[in-house]
């Protein structure tokens, strides 16, 4: 039997095979400049969201015009869990009648409450905070709008890598800007924010960190692919200047998790370059082999990375990094860090099996907070997206997020399987898990809408990878 040539996911974002809508490039720029300017921040009471939300709800019009039922089938694990998170979200914010929420943990306080100026029998949903969660519920166009404009659009992975490289060096050169002009400065995009510190398109400085570590990572793999198909020359300049400025970002910035994300990217990127250097594929026939990779490309990967290496020791040499210092001076923050773990471990035995709502956790922490925490500023977030899912959206939320964690480390090791995608590939995917997992532990970057937008684009390209790896049928 004859089998049908497969057809990889960047030919089909060809004009050759689709038929690319008119104003697809268009509606795609309108969604970075808007995600850019106005998403970088978790708050639900900005200004920006007031902008941000009926933007990107405008762009899913056409997205969702030109999606074909294709589309959504090659997406289906991604919509899939959207669709389930979504449903979930609805459900926490429909009323429900008083003897089914009064029973619910903590409810008790709110029936007194009612009881005591006279609104016995008002129906209440799961959410504590109704008009968060409905915020929260909304902001999920933000992830359906990133996959379903790349899907409809024919957003090829090179241009998403570019992207992401893109706002990288973006962030970092704002961020660099910022220092430069100091806490006053207009570059700050919001009220709330890290000033003295370069948090470019961000409001938290610990969030660009990390962003900037996740393109550097990012930019090698472009780098790789771009080495194979013989176009690195073209792009060359601006990896380079892009790696350059991120890392310099980072090292004037008094961000710890970002330091630290930096260095293990730096590494990963070593690697990486490393492998892309001595190993190389050549096609005879219908079988490939290995053999050793000397071209001039390859070679200048490898040194640029290696010059990051020796930039980034010469600051620490000189004891000019700013997050080194912070590492081995105390800081009041983090030990509230630790006092908050009895809390959350508190909030998350009371909540686990519903949540509470989510958006709700400011308004929830309140029940719980003991006078000895109590200081002039608040905590809006638990800084530990793990227990804070958990305790906003409970068991079902916790269900699903582990369902599709166990699919994405399920098709990087059938990514690994396949000779053909190149170790390098498996080190990236593997790395970013890493930096994203562990920043999660200590923060909420997927919180922001410019993180959701690009983690969705990286799990495209995910999937894409991974249609390679599954076998033809």
């Amino acid at each position: 039997m004859i089998h049908p040539h497969r057809v990889s996911a960047d030919q089909l974002s060809s004009p050759g095979v689709w038929r690319r809508p008119r104003l697809g490039q268009l509606w795609f720029r309108i969604f970075i400049l808007a995600i850019a300017l106005l998403g970088g921040s978790s708050r639900y009471d900005l200004v920006q969201n007031g902008l941000l939300l009926p933007i990107i709800a405008l762009l899913l019009i056409p997205s969702l015009y030109h999606l074909q039922w294709s589309d959504i089938e090659r997406a289906r694990i991604l919509f899939g869990f959207l669709g389930v998170i979504l449903l979930w979200m609805a459900v926490q914010i429909t009323p429900l009648p008083p003897g089914v929420w009064q029973a619910l943990p903590k409810r008790d306080l709110i029936a007194d409450l009612d009881r005591l100026v006279g609104l016995e029998g008002v129906w209440r949903p799961i959410s504590a905070s109704p008009f968060r969660s409905l915020h929260s519920l909304l902001g999920l166009m933000v992830p359906v709008a990133a996959a379903a404009i790349v899907l409809s659009m024919r957003i090829t992975t090179r241009a998403l890598l570019l992207c992401i490289v893109l706002l990288g060096c973006v962030n970092a050169s704002i961020g660099l800007l910022q220092i430069v002009s100091g806490s006053d400065s207009p570059l700050y995009m919001y009220a709330i924010s890290n000033r003295n510190a370069p948090s470019g398109l961000f409001a938290n400085e610990n969030h660009s960190a990390v962003f900037s570590a996740i393109c550097l990572v990012v930019t090698v793999r472009l780098a790789i692919e771009s080495r194979r198909r013989g176009e690195l020359g073209r792009l060359s300049l601006f990896l380079g200047s892009s790696a350059f400025l991120v890392i310099l970002a980072v090292l004037a910035g008094g961000s710890r998790a970002g330091f630290a994300a930096t260095l293990f990217a730096l590494s990963v990127c070593m690697l990486m370059a490393l492998f892309a250097f001595t190993a190389g594929k050549i096609e005879e026939g219908q079988g490939c082999k290995w053999r050793a990779a000397s071209s001039a490309n390859g070679l200048g990967i490898l040194i640029c990375f290696v010059a990051l290496v020796l930039l980034v020791t010469g600051f620490i040499a000189l004891e000019r990094v700013p997050a080194l210092r912070d590492l081995l001076a105390e800081d009041p923050f983090e030990e509230l860090r630790w006092s908050l773990l009895p809390i959350l471990t508190d909030m998350i035995e009371t909540y686990w099996l519903f949540g509470t709502g989510f958006g709700s956790f400011d308004v929830v922490y309140r029940l719980h907070e003991p006078t000895a925490l109590l200081v002039p500023t608040y905590m809006n977030q638990a800084h530990n997206d793990w227990a804070q899912l958990l305790i906003e959206g409970g068991l079902p939320a916790l269900i699903c997020l582990i369902a599709f964690i166990g699919w994405i480390f399920l098709s990087i090791y059938r990514i690994g399987t396949v000779k053909v995608l190149g170790v390098s590939v498996v080190i990236f995917w593997l790395s970013l898990c890493f930096i994203v997992m562990g920043f999660s532990l200590v923060d909420y970057p997927l919180r922001t809408p410019i993180y959701q937008a690009v983690s969705i684009w990286l799990i495209l390209i995910l999937q894409r990878d991974h249609e390679v790896a599954l076998p033809v049928r």
